[in-house]
């Protein structure tokens, strides 16, 4: 018997039960852990600004009582939002070359307002087409963790993975059917919460030995969101406006503040 060899064993069976997410997951708890066993942690706090990138919903189109169709189309596919945020954590300095940071982030883009076009009808000849709206809005919470390239002191690049939880939720569904000539379906708020991922480099530049300034990209998914269950004429109808990924390009500029340095 080998207790050592039975337990190596087992580990790696865990281990490769594990999924890519959960392995993730794992990675970032042990940053955390390797933070907590320093007797003197350097705190940093980080604000960031920047813009985001994301997708504007998805066609759609179903019949949900009779033979009315009615197809959602975005105008446009992309949108521009600002973007704000910030960053609690400590960095630890693991060699001359190398220097680890974890933490826990915040970021919310500002409300994201699809539009688009509303065809329907029975068949070409009796279909009408109006406009649609709706608003999004996502809260972001991530465990991050960065490493930083530290060879040069004044400019610093990193590489940023987080994974967290996104808070969504789909609301103030409008549309320019006029309410005494036709049906249509009216779509209620709907909120829901996500896994989520952002990656992405960056670099930040020592302005002192306590103050930087930084760049960094993300690419970033914020899960599924759809709005609540609909009415047409009061009647309710399982049919919802759903975007499957909200994914986003975003460029971030941050202010970071370190109160205290160690040697």
């Amino acid at each position: 018997m080998n207790p050592g060899h039975d337990i190596k064993q087992t580990g790696v069976r865990l281990i490769k039960g594990l999924s890519v997410k959960q392995c993730l997951l794992l990675f970032l708890i042990l940053l955390f852990e390797s933070n907590r066993s320093f007797a003197l942690l350097q705190p940093v706090f980080t604000f960031t600004a920047g813009a985001s990138l994301s997708q504007l919903g998805q066609s759609q189109a179903f019949a949900p009582l009779d033979l009315c169709t009615y197809r959602y189309k975005p105008q446009g596919s992309n949108s521009t939002n600002s973007l704000w945020g910030g960053f609690v954590g400590s960095e630890v300095k693991h060699s001359s070359s190398w220097k680890l940071m974890a933490g826990l982030g915040y970021y919310q883009p500002s409300v994201l307002a699809t539009t688009g076009a509303l065809t329907q009808g029975a068949d070409p000849m009796s279909d009408n087409t109006y406009r649609y709206r709706y608003q999004t809005q996502s809260r972001q919470l991530l465990a991050e963790g960065k490493l930083y390239w530290i060879e040069k002191e004044k400019t610093q690049p990193f590489l940023m993975v987080g994974l967290g939880a996104a808070f969504n939720q789909m609301y103030n569904y409008q549309t320019s059917v006029p309410p005494f000539l036709e049906f249509t379906p009216v779509f209620t708020r709907h909120a829901q919460t996500h896994f989520t991922y952002a990656i992405g480099p960056g670099i930040d530049i020592s302005v002192s030995q306590s103050f930087r300034i930084g760049m960094a990209y993300r690419f970033t998914d914020l899960g599924s969101v759809k709005t609540g269950r609909a009415q047409i004429d009061g009647i309710p109808i399982s049919s919802a406006l759903k975007q499957s990924h909200v994914y986003a390009n975003q460029i971030l500029f941050q202010f970071t503040f370190i109160p205290w340095t160690r040697n």
